[in-house]
């Protein structure tokens, strides 16, 4: 316990906080994320969707009653991050998106809810 608060709370509180940060990334449209989903065949708008998707999934995982439903959002994420990868051949993507999805389970572990 830290603060004594389990470790997976402070796990999920970094999740979130993690998923954020990126849906505010994407929402500004920064050059290099509109330029790669652009590169893959997205639409222009598409740096939108994921912002707005990434905000929600951070803010479920902050809210403790939709934190399940935001973790389980998460893991459905970085499936679907793994079927453009495969379509795309970047392999050399695939280990982040694995490090995320396996943190994010960990973290449904350690919250009981596997």
């Amino acid at each position: 316990m830290i603060l004594n608060y389990a470790w997976a709370v402070w796990l999920a509180w970094i999740l979130a906080a993690f998923f954020l940060v990126n849906a505010l990334l994407n929402l500004i449209g920064l050059k290099p994320i509109k330029d790669g989903f652009r590169a893959w065949g997205f639409p222009a708008w598409f740096h939108l969707f994921n912002g707005v998707l990434q905000a929600a999934i951070g803010l479920m995982i902050a809210w403790y009653p939709t934190r399940p439903v935001g973790l389980l959002l998460a893991l459905l994420l970085c499936m679907a991050i793994w079927i453009a990868l495969a379509r795309h051949r970047a392999w050399s993507h695939v280990p982040p998106s694995i490090v995320l999805f396996l943190v994010v389970l960990l973290d449904a572990w350690g919250l009981r809810l596997i």
